[in-house]
């Protein structure tokens, strides 16, 4: 049986590895269900919260369930991971 939650865990942290690596400091919140996967701030103090997403490429381009998803109003930002470990 697939482990979707292993999945997009596995997804959260390729996305927190390029990140961190630019210098920005990282805050994950406490528990599940929240509207953004994580908190990242700026050298400037800025905040954005961040969705990650897994995703497969499908002849070169992400999936068309990915191209369905629309923003929500309160995050800043996508991230979208490949079930390759690719960030898109």
């Amino acid at each position: 049986m697939r482990n979707t939650s292993k999945i997009g865990q596995v997804s959260v942290a390729q996305i927190i590895c390029p990140l961190s690596n630019l210098g920005k400091y990282i805050y994950l919140p406490f528990g599940d269900h929240y509207r953004s996967d994580l908190v990242i701030e700026d050298e400037d103090g800025r905040f954005s919260r961040i969705q990650c997403k897994t995703a497969r490429l499908v002849r070169g381009t992400v999936g068309p369930r990915i191209m369905r998803l629309e923003r929500p109003r309160n995050l800043e930002s996508f991230r979208i991971c490949t079930s390759t470990g690719r960030l898109v």
